[in-house]
């Protein structure tokens, strides 16, 4: 669901001052950084509507929707304000590894796509954060993310999308396929990648006959075991 511009000013508030005092806490030695969790998925997978919201819950990280990323990502106005929550070295490293991507990757990215590599970026320097889909798992570096992938055999997810809005599978169907091609697109056009290949991701979980609870668990205890166990690896410089 699309928030009013309002509301998507009052959520950005809220989140700046959650980065300031982390910030504050950060400095005082209080808490660590704590690299984000991405999540991409199949839609009728669950892996927005039900996984992502319950993750970011269990493991108090803020939580950036789609849509939210995306009306964020369009406004100069608050990405301006964004960018100026890390210094100036770290804004650097995000914006030279941007650079390295759009290299690496061959892209020619519009102003659109620039704000959304930045802003992510961003959020990646900030970590503590769940974020669902927009192709972040390949705007942050491996170092400041954990990426998961949700996916779920056709007729499972038709089914999910039909009992969710309240109609026949034929038009869930369509629904399903026709948000398939426009999501590889993007990703093919913006990232030119495969949003479907397994290596893309530290995770791959199929929700079929899954307790959405235990998928969540899963999760929160493998990031769990890996911060612990590279530690040292996932803490980008603090400036």
């Amino acid at each position: 669901m699309d928030l009013p511009s309002n509301s998507i000013e009052n959520f950005m508030q809220e989140q700046l001052a959650k980065w300031k005092e982390a910030k504050s806490n950060r400095d005082k030695n209080l808490e660590g950084y704590k690299p984000i969790i991405t999540i991409s998925s199949e839609p009728g997978s669950g892996g927005e509507s039900k996984l992502a919201p319950g993750l970011a819950r269990k493991m108090e990280f803020d939580l950036f929707t789609r849509n939210t990323i995306k009306e964020i990502s369009e406004s100069a106005h608050i990405t301006t304000k964004i960018f100026e929550t890390i210094g100036k070295d770290r804004l650097a490293d995000v914006t030279d590894y941007i650079a390295t991507v759009i290299t690496d990757r061959y892209l020619w990215p519009d102003l659109y796509l620039e704000h959304l590599m930045k802003f992510i970026g961003v959020i990646g320097k900030h970590g503590r954060a769940v974020i669902v889909g927009s192709g972040v798992n390949f705007i942050i570096p491996p170092a400041e993310r954990f990426s998961v992938r949700i996916i779920a055999p056709l007729n499972t997810r038709v089914q999910n999308i039909a009992r969710a809005l309240k109609m026949n599978e034929a038009d869930a169907q369509r629904r399903v396929l026709n948000y398939e091609s426009e999501h590889r697109a993007f990703i093919r056009q913006s990232f030119n990648a495969d949003a479907s290949k397994p290596h893309n991701y530290d995770m791959v979980i199929n929700t079929h006959g899954l307790d959405i609870e235990i998928v969540i668990d899963a999760i929160s205890n493998f990031w769990d075991s890996n911060y612990k166990k590279y530690n040292k690896t996932w803490l980008p410089d603090s400036k």
